[in-house]
């Protein structure tokens, strides 16, 4: 296994990418991260190039090392740059805002996949608890120049307590250090909200596209609607884990090994 790094040229820059890349890849495994997080949260992943599966990860606009303006309406262009650089068969991996991203998508560009696992996402178009996250509450705190405050009151919140064994609890504390709040300072609002509830299960069942939607035990409840939504309309296959929100972190090697056994059932 090689680690590697490189830029994937876009319209206005460059997208920082992390690769860990097997002797002879068989597929590979394009993570998008969630809110606060970057590419590091995928490095349990790293593991499954052993397996000959190419794990990619990036940092999202407004996240990391990525220093162009943020905004979820530009991320679709940038996933769609990232995803012609990659041979195929290729599988995208989305977490939390990252898998609502890759909703949104797999609604544009069906064909450019050959399989979506989504993990801990909103639908939108659902109903959901505008509450669940306080964005407005956080950006006070940064705007005030308050990390310190804002990093507790994240860690306090159930997404990042709920689930994490207390061994983790210093590595998702590290995972979320580097996060500046530059998506948030920059704009308040994440774009515009299309209703996909309706799109989604066409989509999926026209392109007869592979979706995997990861159960895991202890996530948010409004969370486990919009899963079980992906699991009942659009035909996922449902994949459970233990842990929370973060399980694919906190969890890495009983994740890797489920992921793996669902693509070694298509034949990759």
């Amino acid at each position: 296994m090689a680690l590697r790094y490189e830029e994937v040229p876009l319209a206005d820059g460059a997208l920082p990418v992390t690769l860990w890349e097997p002797t002879s890849p068989t597929s590979t495994l394009v993570c998008v991260h969630g809110w606060t997080l970057d590419h590091r949260s995928f490095s349990g992943q790293a593991a499954l190039a052993e397996r000959g599966i190419r794990v990619v990860a990036f940092d999202r606009r407004g996240f990391g090392v990525n220093t162009l303006p943020s905004g979820l309406s530009r991320e679709l262009e940038d996933l769609r740059c990232l995803l012609k650089h990659q041979s195929g068969p290729v599988y995208a991996f989305g977490v939390s805002q990252g898998a609502r991203l890759l909703l949104r998508y797999a609604a544009q560009y069906p064909a450019t996949l050959d399989g979506i696992i989504l993990q801990g996402g909103l639908v939108d178009g659902l109903p959901f608890d505008a509450t669940e996250i306080p964005y407005d509450y956080y950006r006070e705190l940064l705007r005030a120049g308050d990390r310190t405050a804002f990093s507790e009151a994240w860690l306090a919140h159930p997404l990042m307590q709920i689930g994490v064994p207390p061994d983790k609890r210093a590595a998702v504390a590290e995972l979320i250090s580097g996060y500046e709040g530059r998506d948030l300072l920059e704009s308040s609002s994440d774009g515009k909200r299309d209703d996909l509830s309706a799109l989604l299960p066409e989509v999926f069942s026209r392109q007869k596209l592979p979706l995997w939607a990861i159960v895991a035990e202890q996530e948010s409840a409004i969370r486990r609607a919009h899963t079980d939504f992906l699991i009942q309309q659009c035909g996922a296959e449902a994949v459970p884990m233990p842990g929370g929100h973060l399980c694919h972190f906190t969890h890495a090697d009983t994740f890797n090994e489920r992921l793996e056994r669902s693509l070694a059932a298509l034949g990759h």
